[in-house]
């Protein structure tokens, strides 16, 4: 059995580093988009708050900031070392986790970490014109998935490598549930404007990297209702949440060796019921008031099962010793 804090470590290092992908294309997506709006000097605000909502920090940000103003949003998001979901802090705390057990980790893990760690360190968006913020977060997408393939192709397929891609797609399943969370509302409202839902819908797409599966998927063209169905329900695409839940229960399955017809603990059967409940939900009623209660309970019980993870797999209690 694998040591606790190795499997927390490589546990929180996907997440991390699913974060980190998943903001810099979601600032990204949102600044290019910013460039190409008619009055994009007014909606500013509008358009860049939601990401502040994503991320979980709107109250931090607004306590040092009085406008969600696009590049002040870019760089908290980024670089703000003080807000601990930014870029640059959850690589950070990767890099961390990463230090501590490098006898754990092969060395082009940690070379490619710390390179990126390194690399992000030398930039600061402050200083960046608005030409180079492409590079930028392209560079920072890169990196992860740099990592990700080197880690596949270097590292053991051991229990390990199960709890890393357990954080990865548990990340990734909180992660579109929380964009799809903030976005679409947003999207219903202009949908009605012409060519704005089409528009919104093309952002959102973009920000998990579907809008060609998308497109290869669908050819009634781009709406609402699709796109959330696509986003939640899609078996095949590999940032859909149904697909990430199915990737992180099948990984935890691997650790557990529970039996094919059942569970082995509380964090298995939780993601088996959510699995289940996205394979038979009715895909019809997505675009009522059902998806937004849907989508909180997707992130919550994520939540859930990090909690139970972390008590059954993590937590290293002295045999013997005395409940507090």
């Amino acid at each position: 059995m694998i040591l606790s804090r190795t499997a927390e470590g490589l546990f929180w290092i996907g997440r991390y580093l699913e974060r980190v992908q998943d903001l810099a294309r979601v600032v990204d997506v949102a600044y290019h988009s910013r460039l190409e709006q008619v009055g994009s000097r007014r909606r500013s605000a509008e358009d860049w708050e939601p990401l502040l909502l994503v991320s979980g920090e709107r109250e931090r940000f607004f306590q040092a900031h009085a406008r969600a103003e696009a590049r002040a949003v870019a760089s908290f998001l980024t670089f703000d070392l003080d807000n601990p979901n930014s870029i640059s802090s959850c690589l950070r705390s990767a890099r961390e986790n990463a230090r501590g057990m490098r006898d754990r980790i092969t060395s082009e893990m940690w070379e490619t970490l710390n390179s990126f760690y390194l690399w992000l360190s030398e930039r600061s968006l402050l200083h960046d014109s608005d030409s180079n913020l492409y590079a930028l977060y392209s560079g920072i997408k890169e990196r992860c998935f740099l990592f990700s393939g080197v880690a596949q192709g270097t590292m053991i397929h051991d229990e390990g490598w199960q709890f890393l891609r357990i954080g990865t797609f548990l990340e990734r399943a909180i992660m579109t549930a929380r964009i799809l969370e903030v976005q679409f509302p947003l999207l219903l409202e202009e949908d009605a404007r012409p060519n704005g839902g089409v528009t919104r819908s093309m952002w959102l797409l973009r920000s998990v990297s579907a809008y060609e599966a998308y497109s290869k998927a669908f050819h009634l063209g781009i709406r609402p209702g699709l796109v959330a169905d696509f986003l939640v329900f899609d078996a095949i695409f590999p940032r859909s949440i149904r697909y990430s839940i199915s990737a992180a229960t099948s990984s935890l399955r691997r650790v557990s060796d529970a039996p094919r017809d059942g569970y082995a603990d509380s964090a298995e059967r939780i993601l088996g019921w959510l699995g289940a409940s996205l394979a038979y939900s009715d895909r019809r009623q997505l675009i009522d008031e059902r998806l937004q209660p849907l989508l909180g309970d997707i992130q919550t019980r994520c939540a859930e099962v990090s909690e139970e993870l972390a008590e059954i797999y993590f937590a290293y209690k002295v045999p013997g010793a005395y409940e507090a």
